[in-house]
């Protein structure tokens, strides 16, 4: 699973795995798990139900088989500069 995170401000602390087709997010010590085993290539998923607040999960899609989602990235005020960028890693769990 690819996930792609947008940068944003915040003293929110997200941790993002993966388990197959499930990703598991934690925001500041809540967590909840978002399973995608049912997209189809060319599926986009959106408006994700979730008890995170704030839910840093944007959208899900599948491309030539693969899961893509686009994360919020929250970083702190004390943050590296490469923190404040667009990035891109993959989930394997």
């Amino acid at each position: 699973m690819k996930a792609i995170f947008t940068p944003q401000r915040s003293d929110n602390v997200v941790n993002a795995s993966a388990k197959g087709d499930v990703l598991i997010i934690d925001v500041d010590g809540v967590t909840d798990s978002f399973d995608f085993s049912t997209l189809n290539d060319g599926d986009i998923a959106v408006d994700f139900i979730s008890v995170l607040k704030p839910n840093p999960v944007l959208n899900a899609r599948k491309e030539s088989g693969e899961i893509i989602v686009e994360l919020i990235g929250f970083y702190g005020s004390e943050a590296e500069e490469s923190e404040t960028q667009i990035w891109e890693v993959t989930l394997n769990g």
